[in-house]
């Protein structure tokens, strides 16, 4: 199974509903549609990023879990990376290495 990278733009929120986890809320401007992310960090570094970042908007890159979860808020997703919103931005035509 080849699996790829996803980069999804939203804020951090803590959800306290049953233990502690991290929840990324993403809502498409003029849409109703609001997303939400079970964030479950690849390691330690990635998990003290998360946390330092709840409330702030960021672009978190990472892989969709497939498969059964614990998690019923919305689509678990394997963090690997978390940026500033502005860092996550794609590059512009001609920008691209």
């Amino acid at each position: 199974m080849n699996l790829q990278p996803l980069m999804v733009r939203g804020v951090i929120r803590v959800c306290e509903l049953e233990g502690c986890t991290f929840e990324l809320e993403r809502s498409d401007p003029g849409e109703s549609i609001q997303d939400k992310y079970v964030l479950i960090p690849q390691d330690d570094a990635v998990a003290g990023e998360i946390s330092a970042r709840k409330g702030r908007h960021v672009a978190v890159r990472g892989y969709i879990h497939r498969g059964p979860s614990i998690y019923m808020r919305g689509n678990v997703l394997r963090v690997t990376e978390v940026l500033d919103a502005e860092e996550g931005e794609e590059p512009k035509t001609g920008d691209r290495a």
